[in-house]
């Protein structure tokens, strides 16, 4: 895939991805602390990585965010 060969993919995202959808409460708040990180960090990295991957993965919602149907299946 020519995505995953990008330089400006980086493992990072999925990481990142990761953490949001293990959270119970998909708490961005939750998880930039967990990752010692600013919130708008990690809502950045997180639609960088839908832009790169022309697909929308989370629902955003005022203090939270949910998976997307596409990654509610994949969990």
């Amino acid at each position: 895939m020519e995505i995953l060969r990008s330089q400006d993919f980086g493992l990072r995202h999925l990481r990142y991805f990761i953490a949001v959808t293990e959270n119970k409460n998909y708490s961005i708040s939750e998880v930039a602390e967990e990752l010692h990180m600013a919130e708008p960090n990690l809502s950045q990295q997180l639609k960088d990585l839908e832009t790169k991957l022309t697909v929308k993965l989370f629902e955003r919602q005022k203090a939270h965010i949910k998976p997307h149907c596409v990654t509610s299946v994949a969990r």
